[in-house]
């Protein structure tokens, strides 16, 4: 079988993902194809998807902006997808076409390789609320953590808050206004800090997410899930005040390889994928 995968969203020139399953095939021995569908907004979807019910594409994931808007469009969404209201990969089960969301263990397993067992302070300030960041704060309630949140679009923190209201309830999620003054006052409070937003990702290289008069604690750890440029501007900022800093390229190589084991049945060898994104 000639597996034909794909990737859609908007931009799609930096992606890494074409290299990663790529990798994907050749270390499984697999023969397929791995293309992009640049689209920049959710009225081409379903001519996108149809391709996937006629069985012409095989697999599909999803990516910035379309990762909510996409939940429409499914027959099903699996319980972690549905949880976070997010998707990033979208497979067949027979009829019904699914929708899944591999951000969350890519995430987690990333962020355990990282940093393990060391921090302590088991709360942690998310910077966005789209897509990624609803995968991100599912990820870190699943596990035990305390969330912040904190975004540029009141609208979309809010309406993450209202769609995990239970843990808003228990006190396990909360927001803090993306304003200075406010992040300053709050900020001392986290031992994790994860970039969740597309601030500092290509092209926008010299954008910062957390706004620049707010100090950075000693010991606070950063995650930033932009890979591209492989050190943000965030990342550079928290080393040079002595702070571990993490980018994406572990969560996105889990996530696409956990999309590619669903899609094939078929398991990934992600020192394989490693090697040929540090090549790339």
């Amino acid at each position: 079988m000639i597996y034909h995968f794909g990737l859609t969203g908007f931009p799609l020139v930096y992606s890494l993902s074409p290299t990663i399953h790529q990798a994907a095939f050749k270390s499984t021995g697999l023969a397929g194809d791995y293309k992009l569908f640049p689209l920049n907004s959710g009225s081409s979807f379903e001519r996108l998807l149809l391709l996937l019910r006629q069985g012409d594409l095989h697999g599909l994931n999803v990516t910035i902006p379309h990762k909510q808007a996409v939940c429409q469009y499914v027959d099903q969404l699996s319980p972690t997808a549905h949880m976070s209201g997010a998707v990033n990969t979208i497979f067949m089960r027979g009829d019904q076409m699914i929708g899944e969301n591999t951000d969350v263990v890519g995430f987690l397993t990333d962020l355990h390789d990282k940093i393990g067992s060391s921090i302590e302070n088991r709360n942690a300030l998310v910077l966005g609320a789209g897509g990624a960041a609803r995968a991100v704060v599912v990820g870190l309630l699943s596990v035990g953590w305390k969330v912040c949140i904190t975004a540029r679009n009141e609208e979309q923190a809010q309406s993450l808050l209202t769609d995990l209201s239970p843990w808003s309830r228990e006190g396990y999620l909360s927001s803090v206004e993306y304003q200075a003054e406010r992040i300053t006052d709050e900020i001392v409070n986290f031992g994790l800090l994860v970039n969740a937003s597309s601030g500092g990702m290509y092209p926008k290289v010299f954008e910062d997410p957390l706004p620049p008069t707010v100090p950075i604690p000693e010991g606070l750890v950063f995650y930033d899930l932009v890979y591209n440029p492989i050190a943000t501007v965030l990342m550079q900022r928290f080393r040079r005040a002595g702070n571990a800093a993490h980018n994406g390229v572990g969560m996105l190589i889990e996530q696409g390889a956990r999309s590619f084991e669903l899609w094939t049945g078929v398991n990934v060898n992600r020192q394989a994928i490693w090697d040929a994104v540090e090549k790339q």
